[in-house]
């Protein structure tokens, strides 16, 4: 595979042109003979025209099965389509968010890492830290955890935690939030991720020292934009895998929460390498009306959990 690094070839709109039935023999291009190009430009000024005359999440979840469906394409295609996203990456590093192949470039992403697989990660990780990805912060981490079949990716270089007011809330999102907080050294945003036997669990480590001291215990180095942490919940339900999959089509808007139902779910962590780091087991607690819509991380043995996400950040 050409390097994102090395200059590829390719025409100058690095654009995303799959080949034709003609040449590819296959069944998918037989029913729609646009280049991808093409298909994503349609998709884009649909999304807009949406956007601006509803405004709804209805609006916003069919541009996205729309954008869904293009990179399928390029799924499909196989092999056959990692020039042109080599050529596209290559764009987005030269120019930025002034690249011509800048739209839609997260779904570009998630067909690489599904076309590649494990493969693809250590590319995704070069990419963290990149000014000129940094518009991708997010989707890189979604990739990622698609490249090596995680729940999720959390890298501190991302800027926010995950946050869809279109979608029904997910566990997903609160462990994300406690990951992400505790990498970016963010007492407040730690702790809103977490319940009541978990919060009682935090006042316990900080009984008698201050925030720095208690992290300090556990946080040994100096986090960086390459700091990331994976994990796979370890559960028969949708909120288990990646945030966005093209495995096949699925659902953008959810009308209803997701339930975990109070549970434990074992959960193992991958480290920046993609390498297994350990596991434990994830006390999750349902939205309250007291706490808001999130889902909740309730740990009794936070001290026990906060160390395995900081020995897997390490490396």
């Amino acid at each position: 595979m050409n390097s994102w690094r090395t200059r590829i070839p390719w025409p100058a709109r690095y654009t995303f042109v799959l080949i034709s039935a003609v040449s590819l023999g296959r069944g998918w291009a037989q029913t729609d003979q646009r280049s991808i190009t093409d298909q994503i430009n349609d998709a884009e000024r649909g999304s807009r025209t949406t956007e601006v005359v509803a405004g709804t999440c209805g609006s916003f979840g069919m541009a996205a099965e729309r954008e869904r469906a293009t990179a399928g394409s390029l799924v499909r295609s196989g092999w056959l389509a990692i020039p042109e996203i080599n050529a596209a990456l290559h764009s987005i590093k030269e120019k930025g968010v002034y690249s011509p192949t800048r739209t839609n470039a997260n779904w570009l992403l998630y067909a690489y890492a599904t076309i590649e697989g494990s493969a693809a990660y250590p590319r995704l990780q070069q990419l963290r830290g990149d000014p000129s990805f940094q518009f991708l912060d997010s989707a890189i981490d979604i990739a990622s955890a698609l490249s090596l079949g995680q729940t999720s990716y959390v890298s501190a270089w991302r800027r926010y935690p995950s946050n869809d007011p279109c979608t029904a809330p997910t566990p997903r999102e609160a462990l994300d939030q406690l990951v992400l907080a505790w990498e970016k050294n963010d007492r407040m945003l730690l702790e809103n991720s977490l319940g009541p036997k978990a919060t009682s669990a935090l006042n316990a480590l900080l009984k008698g020292v201050t925030w720095e001291v208690m992290r300090a215990r556990f946080w040994h180095f100096r986090t960086s934009d390459k700091t990331a942490v994976g994990y796979r919940f370890h559960a028969p339900v949708r909120w288990s895998e990646p945030a966005v999959t093209l495995a096949a089509p699925q659902p953008t808007i959810t009308l209803s929460p997701q339930h975990a139902s109070n549970q434990e779910v074992d959960t193992s962590f991958k480290n920046v390498s993609g390498k297994d780091c350990g596991s434990i087991r994830i006390r999750l607690l349902d939205p309250q009306p007291s706490s808001g819509p999130s889902y909740l991380v309730d740990n009794s043995d936070l001290g026990a959990l906060l160390e395995l996400i900081s020995r897997c950040a390490t490396n």
